[in-house]
């Protein structure tokens, strides 16, 4: 544990490239797995001593908005809540000072669609203007409490999927406007058939994720902690790869033969994804290579932790043999041993099928009767810990 501190205290230093972190969080990763196996296997008169038991806690209101909550996003650390109120503004949650505040539209009138946080409270929203003829991507700084212009949207057909790495750095994101890669978002033109972006929240330099067959707007998206890789289901027959930086894009794709939805990339550029809402498969862009890791029964809510030695999902199947009563449960897959936990023990049904887990695996958010936001304990009731590594400011 000594040793993880020193590679998270090193990972952290701003003059580190994302390669020499890598090298690091390779390291990271070897000890996390150890401190996961021990936590298991320590026991004393057949008492586990570390793991703890399973969370009971069906949820706890965090806020009401009588006026209409949608969309709810959580940060990765769990720290943050964010979702729609009403259309009209967004609401950003921290847990931390049981404090709320308010994001104005940044149109100016129009209806805000959807919202993504990070763990430093800064946001993606995703708002149509006011006259309904275009729907772009903006960024909310939350330490100064601004909002600029990501995209220079020409459609209000751009209003499909979107998501933001764990650093804030890229975006990724669907759109029917046509925007020259390689080049800041106000080189656009009008709209055309639809595809997948990337766009760097500084620069608002754009690329295209070269798909074989066109997206739609509900395609499923991930992207990388670091920004660097991206992965994307385009219909039916096609899951992609993709990486986000380099003068020529390096992508690799598959037939999934069924709808893929993307659990998240890892920054080596391994994407996990089920398909059909079934089993664990990975698609390896250095490898080129794709398999299906883990037979597993129908599941949702999928969610792969920053440093991508996790994937979290919903399921009201008896997937470790303990769920035989049939309530929904959240899991943890392990995406080096493929071995499946159950977190939870809930004995009755709540309404998470559509919630959002935090990527550290230790909260599960969820909006109930269209107004109040519902918080779920994920970790064990007893003596629990977990480990995560990031980049730049996650670091």
């Amino acid at each position: 544990v000594i040793r993880m501190t020193e590679l998270a205290e090193q990972a952290s230093n701003g003059a580190m490239t994302n390669t020499q972190r890598a090298g690091l969080s390779a390291e990271y990763e070897q000890l996390d797995r150890e401190v996961r196996r021990l936590s298991k296997v320590t026991t004393f008169n057949g008492l586990n001593l570390l793991e703890g038991s399973k969370s009971t806690s069906s949820g706890a209101m965090l806020v009401s908005d009588a006026a209409g909550a949608s969309s709810i996003a959580i940060s990765a650390d769990g720290r943050f809540r964010a979702y729609v109120s009403n259309g009209a503004n967004v609401k950003l949650y921290d847990t931390l000072t049981s404090t709320q505040r308010t994001v104005a539209d940044p149109t100016g009138g129009g209806v805000i669609r959807n919202v993504k946080v990070l763990a430093n409270g800064d946001s993606v929203i995703q708002a149509d203007n006011v006259a309904s003829t275009a729907t772009d991507l903006y960024y909310y700084d939350y330490a100064s409490n601004s909002t600029r212009k990501l995209t220079d949207s020409q459609s209000s057909i751009d209003n499909g999927s979107f998501e933001v790495s764990a650093d804030g750095s890229t975006v990724v994101f669907y759109a029917q406007t046509i925007y020259t890669d390689n080049q800041v978002a106000d080189v656009a033109t009008t709209s055309g058939p639809g595809a997948i972006y990337t766009i760097d929240t500084s620069s608002r330099v754009v690329r295209r994720i070269n798909t074989t067959l066109t997206p739609t707007a509900g395609s499923s998206l991930a992207i990388s902690a670091n920004g660097s890789y991206v992965a994307a289901g385009a219909g039916l027959t096609e899951a992609i790869v993709s990486s986000t930086r380099g003068t020529t894009l390096n992508s690799y794709s598959v037939n999934p033969a069924g709808t893929a939805r993307f659990a998240g990339v890892n920054n080596s550029g391994q994407a996990y994804y089920s398909v059909n809402n079934t089993n664990v498969n990975m698609l390896d862009l250095q490898a080129r290579s794709t398999q299906t890791l883990k037979t597993l029964a129908t599941h949702g809510s999928l969610k792969m932790s920053t440093d991508g030695l996790s994937i979290y999902c919903t399921s009201t199947n008896d997937l470790t043999g303990e769920n035989g009563a049939g309530n929904r449960q959240v899991f943890k897959i392990d995406t080096g041993s493929l071995e499946v936990t159950q977190l939870t023990n809930f004995t009755t049904q709540i309404p998470v099928a559509t919630g959002v887990i935090s990527a550290d695996g230790g909260k599960l958010s969820y909006i109930n009767g269209g107004t109040d936001i519902m918080d779920v304990e994920l970790t064990p009731d007893a003596n629990y810990f977990d480990f995560e590594v990031g980049y730049g400011n996650q670091g």
